[in-house]
């Protein structure tokens, strides 16, 4: 439950009164307009605590124990029937395979990562792997292919559909990516901004360089 009452934490001003989304009586989620949003819980036990750290390092004072506004079931509650696409963003080990059973219709599978990795851990992967192979085609977004997707500044700065927290957290990882160094523990050394400079990254920094000061380099 830590999830939502970081969602909360982050949106509360989508929330508010006159912030656009708004809470339905007797319903799960959340409406966004016409779209409606219904939250379902798989409970990982493991993963809670450290769930809790992560969300505690980036605010301190977060509430994440006290009850909430958003309402949610169990993920064994979702209802059978078509669907369009299933988006994998978490690893989900506890998750069983047989879950994805109650879908059809899908026109695909997006997997945030690649095998192997921290949402597609084995050995757990392998069998959702083949149920979801059951659906639909399975695309991974690999970091080769999403780190090509480049934000103007001015769309990050002027879009209204985000939130301050969002914003912060692009220009944040931006400023990660190509400046930072969090690999290098700080016990070695504090030596400030170090950049790096694989080709990779260089020609981000180019294309960067380019969209915000208007003049190719």
């Amino acid at each position: 439950t830590a999830r939502f009452r970081w969602m909360e934490h982050i949106f509360h001003d989508k929330f508010d009164e006159g912030g656009g989304w708004t809470l339905p009586d007797g319903e799960l989620g959340f409406r966004m307009g016409c779209v409606r949003v219904n939250l379902y819980l798989l409970h990982q036990p493991h993963r809670e605590e450290m769930v809790r750290k992560e969300f505690r390092d980036k605010v301190p004072n977060v509430q994440l124990d006290t009850p909430g506004f958003l309402k949610f079931a169990d993920h064994t509650d979702v209802a059978a029937g078509p669907a369009d696409i299933i988006l994998m963003a978490a690893p989900v080990p506890e998750l069983s395979p047989t879950f994805f059973s109650r879908f059809s219709g899908l026109e695909g599978v997006y997997v945030v990562g690649t095998p192997g990795g921290v949402n597609c851990q084995q050995p757990s992967w392998s069998n959702l792997l083949m149920a979801l192979h059951q659906l639909a085609p399975v695309i991974y977004l690999s970091p080769q292919f999403t780190r090509t997707v480049c934000f103007p500044k001015d769309y990050v700065q002027d879009n209204p559909h985000w939130t301050w927290y969002m914003k912060r957290t692009v220009f944040d990882m931006a400023l990660t990516v190509m400046a930072r160094r969090p690999e290098i523990p700080a016990k070695f050394g504090d030596w400030g901004l170090i950049l790096r400079l694989n080709a990779a990254n260089a020609k981000l920094c180019r294309q960067w360089y380019e969209d915000v000061m208007g003049v190719p380099m």
